[in-house]
């Protein structure tokens, strides 16, 4: 947001458990305003998913008048109407990653956790359909 220079309105982000129960709860906090966002990413495809049957119960139309972008790749995403686009997250790579972490813990226990593993950056990748 900030290399596009667009403002990050506060009360559009919510922190909480990633249901479709409390995606419908922040949705109808959102629309219930003046101003209503022609855009959203959700943290997950199953709020994603929420936020898409809420746009068509608000008369919506996704994605002319509401873009929808999830993130996981939920199977699910792809054989909705219309299908969202999502950010595949690659969790086989993750679990590869943490197994292998965990093991260098194991074998190097007076090593301290920075010198066994450097963060990692994993490789994420947009899978556009139908929802932007």
């Amino acid at each position: 947001m900030k290399i596009a220079d667009l403002p990050v309105r506060k009360e559009w982000l919510f922190y909480q458990e990633l249901t479709k129960e409390n995606a419908r709860i922040a949705l109808k906090q959102i629309f219930e305003g003046p101003e209503v966002p022609d855009g959203l990413v959700a943290d997950n495809d199953t709020t994603a998913i929420a936020a898409l049957k809420f746009a068509k119960e608000m008369g919506l139309k996704v994605p002319q008048d509401l873009k929808i972008v999830g993130y996981s790749n939920d199977p699910r995403s792809e054989i909705i109407t219309p299908s969202i686009t999502t950010i595949e997250q690659y969790p086989e790579k993750m679990g590869e990653k943490i197994v292998e972490v965990l093991m260098a813990r194991l074998l190097h226990k007076n090593m301290s956790p920075t010198e066994i593993s450097a963060p990692t950056i994993m490789p994420v990748q947009l899978i556009r359909r139908l929802s932007t």
